[in-house]
Order: structure tokens, then C-alpha cells, then sequence
């Protein structure tokens, strides 16, 4: 992640039995560029640029208490798998 100014990220879950899932639906959806899930059981995701991480961080750290530890959920940053706490290193180092 060297050059900061371009880094994407992309978070995606699938449908859930969980409590939490319309709570993360109606979070997904504070996002610019979100998609839900579809006919075809594509997961919801929502792909952010470094500055809207920034601006949105407390909406993702939400979306993100809930959706963390299910299966379908996905963290990638650059197209790089990645985990919470890197987007947390992430938002330290730019913010720092």
C-alpha cells in the first residue's frame, strides 16, 4: 500500500441469518458506490476510494463490527484479501 492516494477497497458479505443483516444492509447503503444482493445471490458490497474510507470510517467500522466474523464476508484492498486490521492500519497511517 505505498501509494495511498490510490488505494481501493472493496467489502463485500452475503445473505445472513444474523440479527445484524438488514442493520448492515441500511449501513451499506450510506456508501457512494454500493451494490445489494441480487437474483442471482451476488453478496452486497460496497467498493470505496482512500478519502471516503477516511470520510466514512465510522460507517465502515459499524458495517464492519457486524459483518466481521461471517463467512461471506470479504475484505480486499487493492484486490489484495485483507483483514480488519489492516483497513484500521490503513486509517491510522493516513490520519496519523
Amino acid at each position: 500500500m505505498e501509494n495511498k492516494s490510490n488505494t481501493t477497497f472493496r467489502i463485500s458479505f452475503g445473505k445472513s441469518s444474523s440479527q445484524n443483516y438488514q442493520k448492515a444492509v441500511r449501513l451499506l447503503k450510506r456508501f457512494n458506490n454500493y451494490s445489494l444482493i441480487d437474483e442471482e445471490g451476488i453478496k452486497n458490497e460496497i467498493i470505496l476510494k482512500d478519502n471516503e474510507l477516511i470520510d466514512q470510517y465510522n460507517n465502515l467500522h459499524s458495517l464492519l463490527s457486524f459483518i466481521n466474523g461471517w463467512k461471506t464476508c470479504e475484505i480486499y484492498i487493492n484486490d489484495q484479501k485483507a483483514d480488519l486490521n489492516e483497513i484500521n492500519r490503513f486509517f491510522a497511517e493516513s490520519c496519523g
